[in-house]
């Protein structure tokens, strides 16, 4: 069977193609690379994160994503699925100095919108490509179209903050590319909270496509 390039969620990939083609497809992911020097030296722990990230997608995005928990969103070329990530509704508490330097109106501040520092949030949890398609710029335009995703939601959500949760120290290069930082001063052990403003991310999409 023929799956066509695109974005996909599980629960449409489902009911396009089936349990058992998301399975087998699934079940061939893999963004840990052997052959990746760099990562292998620098991070102990890159083969543990890359398998954490792997499991999730083998054992529960598809569960999760059924009981509207986390929807996990699939990039398919050549028939594979060659990237996912998932996202979620959430919140996150937010320094001072990230909301001085990220441009937060001051209207949110000290408001019922501005809940103990908290803001509403769309979490990406996962973020990963599969090891045939890592360094040839299709992550960076992968994220773009999350994005493009995540800004739907936060226009419908009233969402504004884009999170990556617990991003891992592997792939710290590839997020600071993208402008995330640190929103607070947690650290948990060894992985910390990323994230941008919804504003920076329209502004990071409207620059792409004016180039």
């Amino acid at each position: 069977m023929v799956i066509e390039d695109g974005i996909l969620t599980t629960d449409v990939f489902v009911k396009q193609y089936g349990e058992d083609e998301l399975e087998k497809r699934i079940k061939k992911f893999d963004c840990y690379d052997p052959k990746n020097k760099k990562c292998l030296k620098k991070y102990r722990k890159y083969k543990k994160e890359c398998n954490s990230i792997n499991t999730f997608l083998n054992s529960n995005a598809h569960s999760y994503s059924k009981l509207n928990y986390v929807k996990t969103y699939l990039l398919i070329m050549n028939n594979e699925i060659a990237g996912y990530a998932s996202l979620r509704m959430g919140e996150l508490r937010l320094i001072k100095n990230f909301k001085t330097d990220h441009h937060f109106p001051k209207a949110l501040n000290n408001t019922s919108l501005d809940d103990g520092g908290r803001y509403s949030s769309l979490i990406i949890d996962y973020f990963a490509i599969d090891k045939k398609y890592q360094h040839k710029y299709i992550g960076s335009s992968f994220m773009k179209k999350i994005f493009e995703i995540a800004t739907s939601l936060a226009e419908q959500a009233g969402c504004t903050i884009l999170k990556i949760s617990n991003a891992v120290e592997s792939a710290r290069g590839f997020y600071d590319k993208f402008k995330f930082t640190v929103p607070n001063s947690r650290n948990n052990n060894g992985t910390c909270d990323l994230a941008m403003s919804m504003l920076e991310v329209r502004e990071t999409l409207k620059e792409n496509k004016e180039h």
